[in-house]
């Protein structure tokens, strides 16, 4: 139960500070609206009209990139509560603290303190996240619980929970493939091994649909690409660019100029106004983080981010359509100026939704 608490006294502190930063840095828009922003919005936009998106608007061919399970259970949680960003904080909520209740019994398993990893996850700068109407608590809440019961043995439980993970995150498949290894080294009975396979059926149910949706097996993999600038590379290529996109000098910097470069007679390429937007939210973290190596002012600067993330807003799906450049997040649609957050540099902390990829 302190667990619990812990992530129930950060969640609370980070909605006092949302809501004392909002009237502060922004204006006009309401409270809640302000965490309907980038992905939270595409969910709202799945879990409304499905893959399809809006029928009054041109397609979104990058909304396959998000897997079904969020949308899912943000359709569920819609029948109860009318405003859709306030189902998204009411899942991250509840979610989060079931992942934070299963870290700790994950931790204390191994021999640690649940207590401690927990108060290490939610003071962690980029943990305002698992606020925000966004995957990542859901994923957690599936994931780390089928961690748990795989270290347990108890294979059933944790493949069907696997398979939870794997449908609301590609990262799930990672996970599946972690629980094979695990599974290896646990001396298993052979009547086990069948169970393996439940993990990766979400995968093959989705890529199903999206087939007869689109044509193409692989969508929401060409989606990532198209929108996100994410392939398949090889891990030393992938640690580079990681890097990189710390110095503004590798990832998403290197597609904006050669897209700004090339592209057909000026034309911009598909993903290239979502480059912009992710190098925004990578300077916005820079300025609420400060150095990630300093741990003695996490908690300062996880509040921080709490302010920045409902605060500024640059619609995701407006920010990925390649007829329109994003507008600063730090400048309100009317032109007005606003108070520029003190800049300080992050090292190399990671764009948004890091937690795990989509």
């Amino acid at each position: 139960m302190r667990a619990l608490g812990v992530w129930t006294g950060s969640r609370l502190g980070l909605l006092l500070v949302s809501l004392m930063a909002v009237p502060w840095l922004v204006g006009g828009r309401d409270y809640l609206s302000r965490w309907k922003q980038w992905d939270a919005s595409l969910f709202v936009t799945i879990a409304q009209y499905g893959y399809r998106g809006d029928p009054a608007q041109a397609r979104d061919p990058g909304l396959p990139a998000f897997f079904p399970g969020m949308p899912a259970v943000l359709r569920l949680v819609h029948l109860v509560v009318d405003d859709w960003a306030l189902c998204g904080l009411l899942i991250s909520l509840v979610a989060g603290g079931a992942a934070a209740v299963a870290l700790a019994r994950l931790a204390e398993f191994e021999g640690g303190s649940g207590e401690l990893a927990v108060v290490a996850m939610v003071l962690f700068p980029t943990a305002v996240f698992l606020a925000a109407g966004y995957s990542e608590s859901l994923f957690l809440a599936f994931a780390i619980p089928a961690w748990l019961a795989a270290r347990r043995r108890q294979w059933p439980l944790a493949v069907l929970l696997a398979a939870g993970a794997s449908s609301i995150r590609i990262t799930g498949l990672f996970l599946a493939v972690a629980l094979i290894v695990e599974f290896a080294f646990s001396r298993p009975h052979k009547r086990d091994l069948p169970w393996l396979v439940i993990p990766f059926v979400p995968l093959i149910a989705y890529s199903w649909y999206l087939r007869g949706l689109t044509g193409d097996w692989l969508a929401w993999k060409h989606a990532q690409e198209a929108g996100w600038g994410r392939e398949l590379v090889w891990p030393w290529r992938a640690l580079a660019d990681d890097v990189g996109l710390g110095d503004d000098r590798g990832g998403v910097r290197r597609r904006l100029q050669d897209g700004d470069r090339g592209g057909g007679g000026g034309r911009r390429r598909p993903g290239l106004a979502a480059g912009h937007a992710q190098v925004e939210r990578v300077r916005l973290l820079r300025a609420a983080g400060g150095r990630a190596a300093d741990l003695g002012l996490l908690p300062v600067r996880a509040a921080l981010a709490a302010a920045v993330v409902p605060a500024v807003g640059a619609d995701r799906q407006a920010a990925r359509s390649m007829d329109h450049r994003v507008r600063p997040a730090s400048r309100p649609a009317d032109g007005a100026e606003r108070p520029a957050l003190p800049h300080r540099r992050l090292g190399r902390l990671r764009s948004l939704p890091t937690f795990a990829a989509k």
